[in-house]
């Protein structure tokens, strides 16, 4: 872009040399005769020509500067219309970053959903012979509950024959029960009875017993007081025999004295035997 107050001094000289040409070419009676306010004809041709190229000049530099005003407030229209282009270009490429993520995620989205609806498609399949499966188990199972309900019928007659001895059979069980109960209760009034009766025999046996105990100390006593004094009598008896044979020898004296001790032994047994087989009082 030129500037608004530069100068063409190219077609300046163009000019005049075009002048200089045009005065050259006037015929020669124009230019030694001068005009009627006495000026030469060359002169106000130059004057005129330069006028001319005056109002040219002024003309073309209003129009350079009314241009230069109008180019800097188009610039700037420019330029504020080209920072909202910018403006709009940095939103148009976060919005084709954002486009581009979302297109990438729903990309893997699409391969997902892909996967996803493989299997479903699989399971869909499963399910479909598992459908069938069923219905085929199903009509098979209809089939046996009508068979079952055919035998229920012609075993209804039969089977209330049997919950009719059933109950019977309950109600005489029940009875039997009441029966058993009733002698479980004698039972055990018998038992306790029998309890009692085996606490006072065994209250009686002890009173017994401690009878007997002092009965036997007493025979005890009286046996020992019998065999303390026939022990004293065959002392005395002994004394007296060995006194009056001392004059034998002393085997025959030992001899003697043998068949004593052997009464006495003998004497003394039969007491004893006495004095246990005593009743008691």
């Amino acid at each position: 872009m030129e500037e608004p107050g530069a100068t063409p001094q190219p077609y300046l000289g163009l000019v005049l040399e075009e002048l200089g040409r045009v005065v050259a070419a006037l015929p020669e009676n124009m230019r030694l005769d001068s005009n009627p306010y006495g000026f030469p004809w060359e002169l106000l041709i130059c004057a005129a020509v330069v006028g001319f190229f005056a109002v040219l000049f002024f003309l073309w530099r209003s129009f350079r500067s009314v241009r230069s005003r109008l180019y800097v407030g188009r610039e700037k229209k420019l330029a504020v219309m080209l920072s909202g282009l910018i403006e709009e270009k940095c939103k148009l490429l976060e919005k084709c970053r954002l486009v581009g993520k979302e297109y990438e995620g729903y990309e893997v989205e699409s391969s997902l959903k892909d996967a996803s609806f493989e299997k479903e498609a699989t399971e869909a399949q499963s399910l479909e012979a598992t459908c069938e499966k069923l219905n085929r188990s199903n009509s098979e199972l209809e089939g046996e509950i009508l068979r079952l309900e055919r035998g229920k019928r012609n075993l209804n007659i039969p089977n209330k024959i049997a919950v009719k001895d059933a109950l019977n059979e309950n109600s005489q069980l029940q009875e039997n029960q009441k029966q058993l109960l009733q002698e479980a209760e004698a039972w055990k009034e018998q038992v306790s009875e029998l309890n009692k009766q085996k606490i006072t025999f065994e209250d009686s046996k002890v009173h017994t017993e401690q009878v007997l105990n002092d009965k036997e100390n007493h025979i005890k006593t009286l046996s020992m007081k019998d065999q303390a004094a026939m022990l004293g009598e065959d002392i005395a008896e002994d004394d007296n025999l060995e006194l009056e044979m001392n004059s034998e020898s002393e085997n025959g004296a030992y001899l003697q004295c043998y068949p004593n001790q052997a009464r006495h032994q003998n004497h003394a047994k039969p007491l004893e035997n006495t004095t246990l087989n005593t009743p008691f009082t």
